[in-house]
């Protein structure tokens, strides 16, 4: 059984508000290419979801627990290719972020208007239903929002192994695999100035995915994987695999610029 201390409550709050940052500044072609990996990945690679779904409701039937909700807890490959299906439909959505609603402009020549921006941690508290999972994570990263979530206990290992597909989906499109952990922070406050990422991408995917963002953040590129601005360095690191199919690791480090 997981439990959870404060502590490691206060640790996952302080990532997600890190990845959060990182989230409302992507591209919406970033965006949309983490939800359709993660689609993908719930049509290929369905069979871990399915095995901790089945362990779920085999310790859910021996609680006793009642036919409907068991239902709710329930996945198929049916099912998973439905909420594919659904995650597809919300990468196909317009994007939300920085959309002007209305503009106004005052007596004195100045302009004040509303504009849509993340709004930076959603936590989300809901009873065992595995795919809610999916449409929460599906929505958040849609609108560049970090998310963190506790669903039913019944669903845990469910739950557990759909966080699990996500991650990994993510990592392809270059964010970071698990923004619950690998984040060294440089005060409570909170700007992360080391971090790691691992995924089964190539090297060259991830510094042309770095090549063509940063540069938008107002980073400017002075080496193959270095870049600066404002009198600070952000390097990357690569840790190539052991051996084919396993995971590449990249390092992040954000450190002053040495006289």
């Amino acid at each position: 059984m997981l439990t959870n201390t404060v502590e490691d409550l206060l640790e996952q709050g302080r990532a997600a508000r890190g990845a959060s940052r990182i989230l409302a500044r992507l591209s919406g072609n970033v965006k949309n290419q983490a939800l359709l990996n993660i689609a993908e990945a719930l049509e290929t690679q369905q069979d871990d979801v399915l095995e901790a779904n089945e362990a779920d409701c085999r310790l859910a039937k021996a609680d006793g627990i009642s036919e409907s909700v068991l239902e709710r807890l329930l996945l198929t490959p049916d099912r998973l290719r439905g909420t594919a299906a659904e995650v597809r439909g919300v990468a196909a959505l317009p994007d939300p972020i920085a959309e002007t609603l209305e503009m106004t402009t005052m007596s004195n020549g100045l302009k004040v208007g509303k504009r849509r921006v993340p709004l930076g941690v959603i936590a989300s508290i809901y009873e065992s239903r595995p795919h809610v999972t999916i449409d929460i994570s599906a929505l958040s990263i849609k609108s560049g929002n970090a998310c963190l979530l506790r669903g039913g206990k019944e669903s845990l290992h469910s739950n557990a192994a759909l966080a699990k597909l996500v991650r990994k989906a993510i990592a392809a499109a270059g964010l970071p695999e698990d923004a619950a952990s690998g984040v060294i922070f440089d005060s409570l406050a909170g700007r992360i100035v080391e971090a790691y990422a691992s995924g089964l991408v190539a090297q060259a995917d991830v510094v042309e995915f770095y090549a063509e963002t940063l540069p938008q953040l107002g980073w400017c590129r002075e080496g193959v994987v270095i870049f600066v601005r404002e009198g600070e360095v952000l390097a990357l690191e690569f840790v190539a695999p052991a051996s084919a199919g396993q995971a590449l690791e990249v390092r992040f480090s954000l450190l002053p610029v040495t006289p």
